[in-house]
Parts: C-alpha cells; sequence; structure tokens
C-alpha cells in the first residue's frame, strides 16, 4: 500500500519499522554483524524459524526475505550486511547520476521523474547495482544510456503507466525513512534537506486526513472515548503528533493506526476511569500501594536510550507475584511507564527494547501470573503507541531453558515478536557482553539482576523525583 501520492518532482513512499523513525532500511549494517539464520538459538537473535527449526514450536512459520531483513534492523538497530551494501550501492549510483552532464541524464531524469523509486525498485537498475564488478560511475553511465535508448525507440511510451515497476509497500517505507533522516540532519543538503522535509509533510498530511476519515467511518461505540478525550484535552488527544505515533507505529497504514488509536483510548477509559482518563497520567494517579517502591519495579525504564536511540525497560515479572497487585493496578503502571518512555522524541521515533528477566521462572509462577502478563502484553502490543524492537529473554542456563523459552516467546504475540526475541541463557559477563557488543546496549542500561549496573537505587531516585514535579 502506498503510503501517499507521489510528490511533485519528489516521488512516493514511506516508513520503516526499525530502528529510527524508518530507519530499519537506511542504516548501515556491518559485515561484523550476524546474517539471520537458524542454528544458535542464543546468539543469532531473531528466532522465528529457529524455534521451529529445532522442533520446539508447531507450524515452522518462515519470514520472507523483507520481513527477515527488517526483524534484523529492529534487533540489531541496521541492516543486514547485503542489504547495507545495496544501499550504499544505492546512494552511490544517485549521487553519481547527479553528477553526469545535463544532457546525459536527460532521460533518465524523465524516467526519474515519474518514478522517483527508480533506482531502488527498478528492474534494470536491480541488474546494475547487484552486479559483482559494480562500479558507480560506470553504473550511472549505464542506466542512462539505457534510458537514452530507450526514448529514442518508444519515445514517451517509454514513460508510460504500467511500463515501470512499481515499487513494493517496503520500497516506499523506506523512501519515508531515507526523507525523514535527510529532514532531520543538520549537515545534509540544503535542496536535498527541503525536499526531503517537504515529502515528509506531504505523507504526514496524506496519512492524518486518512486516519481522520476512518475514525469518522468508525461505529459510535468504537470511536466515543478518542471523541471524548478530543473534545475534553485535545492538546492530548487531537493532535497531529499523537496521531504520527499511532500512524509510524503500524508503519503507515492508517486503518490499524485509527483502530490501535480508539482502542488505547477505550482501554485508558477502562482502566483510569471517565475522569482523568482524557488528560496526562500522573503518578499522584496510581493506587496507593503501587506507590510503595518495594512493589514498584516490575517494569523498570532505563534513563537513557541505547545506542541507536532505542528506550530499554527491563520486566520483572516476578515483582507481580504476592500481595496487592490487580488487573487493574497493572495495567494502570504499564500504561504509565509506557507513556513516561514516550515522553523522549528518541523513543517515539525508534521504538523500545525489552529486557525480559525470567531466571527465576518455572511453570509454575508463570502460571501463578498468567493473567498479569496477559494485561502487559495487551497494553504494550494492542493499546499504546509503542514499537517493540528487540526482545532480550534471560534465562538460567541448562537443559531446560529452550523449551520455557519457546513458551515464554510464543505467549508474547505472534510472528512479529519470534522474529524479534533473543534468548540469553549464559553468564552476566557474556550476556552483557553480547548485548553492548552486538546490539549496543550499554552496561549501565542493563539491571544489576542481569549483571549491568542499573540498581534499585537508581530506579527510587527516578520515581521519586517524577513524584517531586508531579509526573
Amino acid at each position: 500500500r502506498r503510503l501517499s501520492p507521489p510528490v511533485a518532482g519528489g516521488g512516493g513512499g514511506d516508513d520503516a519499522r526499525g530502528g529510527g523513525e524508518a530507519a530499519r532500511a537506511s542504516r548501515a549494517g556491518t559485515e561484523a554483524e550476524a546474517e539471520i539464520r537458524p542454528g544458535d538459538l542464543r546468539r543469532t537473535g531473531p528466532i522465528l524459524g529457529q524455534i521451529a527449526s529445532t522442533g520446539l514450536l508447531p507450524g515452522g512459520a518462515a519470514l520472507t526475505d523483507e520481513d527477515a531483513a527488517n526483524a534484523h534492523a529492529d534487533v540489531f538497530g541496521s541492516d543486514p550486511p547485503k542489504v547495507a551494501r545495496r544501499n550504499g550501492r544505492i546512494a552511490a549510483l544517485e549521487g553519481e547520476i547527479r553528477r553526469l552532464p545535463p544532457d546525459e541524464r536527460r532521460d533518465l531524469e524523465r524516467a526519474l521523474r515519474h518514478s522517483p523509486l527508480l533506482c531502488s525498485s527498478g528492474v534494470h537498475a536491480r541488474l546494475i547495482i547487484d552486479d559483482d564488478n559494480f562500479d558507480p560511475r560506470v553504473a550511472a553511465r549505464r542506466l542512462a544510456k539505457y534510458w537514452e535508448q530507450r526514448f529514442q525507440m518508444f519515445g514517451g511510451r517509454a514513460f508510460s503507466d504500467g511500463v515501470l515497476t512499481e515499487p513494493t509497500f517496503y520500497d516506499y517505507l523506506r523512501y519515508y525513512g531515507k526523507c525523514s533522516e535527510i529532514s532531520r540532519d543538520p549537515d545534509a543538503d540544503a535542496d536535498k534537506k527541503r525536499i526531503a522535509a517537504e515529502y515528509v509533510r506531504c505523507v504526514h498530511r496524506t496519512k492524518i486526513a486518512a486516519l481522520d476519515r476512518i475514525v469518522e467511518s468508525a461505529s459510535p461505540n468504537d470511536k466515543a472515548a478518542f471523541l471524548e478525550a478530543h473534545a475534553r484535552c485535545p492538546e492530548v488527544a487531537a493532535s497531529d503528533e499523537a496521531k504520527l505515533d499511532f500512524l509510524r507505529c503500524e508503519d503507515f497504514v492508517e486503518a490499524k493506526a485509527a483502530e490501535r488509536m480508539m482502542t488505547y483510548w477505550k482501554a485508558r477509559k477502562t482502566f483510569f476511569g471517565p475522569e482523568i482518563f482524557h488528560r496526562r497520567i500522573r503518578l499522584r494517579d496510581m493506587e496507593a500501594h503501587i506507590l510503595d517502591l518495594r512493589h514498584f519495579r516490575f517494569l523498570q525504564l532505563m534513563q537513557e536510550p541505547d545506542g541507536h536511540g532505542r528506550a530499554v525497560i527491563g520486566v520483572f515479572y516476578s515483582s507481580l507475584i504476592g500481595e496487592g497487585w490487580t488487573e487493574e493496578s497493572v495495567a494502570k503502571y504499564c500504561f504509565y511507564i509506557m507513556e513516561a518512555a514516550f515522553e523522549r522524541e528518541t523513543c517515539r521515533l525508534n521504538g523500545v527494547v525489552l529486557l525480559d528477566n525470567h531466571r527465576q521462572s518455572t511453570d509454575n509462577s508463570l502460571q501463578k501470573i498468567k493473567r498479569y502478563r496477559k494485561i502487559v502484553r495487551a497494553v504494550i502490543t494492542s493499546y499504546t503507541p509503542v514499537r517493540v524492537r528487540a526482545l532480550h529473554i534471560f534465562l538460567r542456563p541448562g537443559s531446560w531453558w529452550q523449551h520455557l523459552a519457546a513458551r515464554l516467546v510464543n505467549s508474547v504475540g505472534g510472528s512479529f515478536f519470534f522474529s524479534r526475541a533473543v534468548i540469553h541463557a549464559d553468564s552476566d559477563e557474556e550476556n552483557v557482553s553480547l548485548l553492548e557488543g552486538q546490539f549496543n546496549i550499554p552496561r549501565c542500561l542493563i539491571p544489576a539482576e542481569l549483571g549491568g549496573s542499573a540498581t534499585c537505587d537508581d530506579w527510587d531516585s527516578w520515581v521519586e523525583a517524577r513524584m517531586g514535579n508531579d509526573l
């Protein structure tokens, strides 16, 4: 699905599910990063297909190449090496095209006006880019010559609709991501930055308008909570930025974004009540026992983003075993932590990473908190506009852990999380070394229980500061 109509002189395309706002396919990977492959469950990262290939899960669902690349970008924060190399070649080709004499590139520019994503989606451009002997200068001249000869043979029909290769949904996502990054880059060429920014604004206008139309046509019951919040607190519910959060979360598919947004406000009203659901939630809105710092840690938001700009959240389900917690209080707490993370622009653009501590988990303990885990899953995966880029699950080393790992990942929710789950069952030092070296999550953002240096005292200080500032 296109993210917007082509912009005059600028092209068509759109966002991605990875790394930055759309950086899944625009960030450069390194040759040192592991390709997604079956095998070592603990270290390769994304594991959809890997668990299935070991017989731990039924079905054996497989990822498409695009989905596998997107999962890699989400988990590692950069493209797989092959995709990164291809993107680098595309950028080099585009740069050399701009350096060609105007009369030499005239017909190629006409083709680019008809299909701005020609260099990434065109069949002939792909053949040139994938050539083992790729040279950007030679490639630019070859592509220009091809379009010159094509125009000589067919005239205007060379650029007619249906002749040029139609870009895929992922092509548009990557193009939007590229434009979004250029528009925010202080060192970008002024003209490129202006064109990119205008394209991003066009996509935003188009998609927000489409989302509004879907909400308008929704059933009264589905949109009632949103409309009430819209009327009572428009700066929170009705702002374009808030709508963009939901659109980004759903790769700018407006139908999914509208559904998530209306579900979000309906859930907020259910858990927080009609008096306060429409406004910003504060700590003082939590139930009294949650504010007891001894309980206030089953989700721990780290105070800084990781190396890819993603919020890092430690998950300690064992804290829910015992007295005091209810499904309502768990939901309220989860909403609060996710929305605290969303106060950071880097989180809204780049998503979150979960560090899920199950070192003490057993079948019995998981059964006790099953209903709470369902609530957490719903808030994170269905209600809030949060994109979980990676799910790191920590288990005790041992021969039994694969069975539990399969159950844990299966309970999180669908193939999207299967492909973004990383199992850690080594020593603290080995796990931390892997997180720092391969996933760009520094030790200071890893809870002490998992071998890092983020302590309960750090968390208590953060909570107390927010209480003092009425946040």
